[in-house]
């Protein structure tokens, strides 16, 4: 029996070096909204762009794309409707990865990767490099983007923290920090899975939430 050919290395690395073109493109229609337009049923690039106030023919090159990767699927007539894939860039998708994906089309976040190599040969957060300012000093003056920013942790967190809850007992510890971005959704999890400081915390860290993260990025 034959064994399957190694895919050359020029080939390999290739696809590491167009990668971000797929994935900018489903960031981009994530940070769009174009799931949540499909949650009534499938609409054509015209319905969309009227609706989101969009270019067209541009919209319809990036779901076409998309589609050829199995997010969204295309229909006759430039019609489009939803698939596994896209479905989890809906807002109310349960996990959904709709502003995890938004922010990182975002100035800060698409800048910082453009910044890679100043961190390098500086050692600064690449946020300081291209603006002078760290992240969240950054993301005070700009609220929509911050606004993103704490979404997007919150989705991660929502994904990830049943893998979490799951794997490990938080049980034996009186004292338990997450420290991260979002409003604490990962925490809140741990808390409402021991009973014995569910009851005796969640209604603090409600009370909380909104206060320190307001304070993080007023600082």
């Amino acid at each position: 029996m034959s064994s399957t050919p190694a895919v050359p290395p020029y080939l390999a690395v290739l696809e590491i070096v167009v990668g971000h073109w797929p994935s900018y493109a489903v960031c981009t229609v994530a940070k769009l909204g174009i799931a949540d337009q499909l949650e009534s049923g499938p609409k054509t690039t015209a319905e969309l762009a009227a609706a989101l106030n969009l270019h067209e023919d541009s919209l319809y090159r990036v779901l076409r794309a998309l589609a050829g990767v199995g997010v969204f699927h295309e229909g006759e007539n430039r019609t489009f409707s939803q698939t596994p894939m896209s479905d989890v860039l809906r807002t109310n998708a349960t996990p959904s990865l709709r502003f995890a994906a938004g922010m990182l089309v975002d100035d800060w976040n698409a800048r910082s990767f453009q910044s890679m190599a100043g961190t390098i040969a500086n050692g600064a957060s690449a946020v300081k490099n291209f603006s002078g300012t760290e992240l969240f000093d950054y993301l005070a003056t700009r609220p929509e983007e911050a606004f993103r920013f704490n979404r997007g942790m919150t989705d991660l967190s929502s994904g990830d923290a049943p893998a979490v809850l799951a794997s490990y007992d938080f049980s034996g510890f009186e004292h338990i920090v997450d420290v991260a971005g979002g409003a604490g959704k990962l925490l809140a999890g741990i808390l409402e899975s021991v009973p014995k400081r569910s009851e005796e915390h969640t209604s603090e860290l409600q009370s909380r939430l909104h206060l320190v993260c307001r304070l993080l990025l007023e600082k």
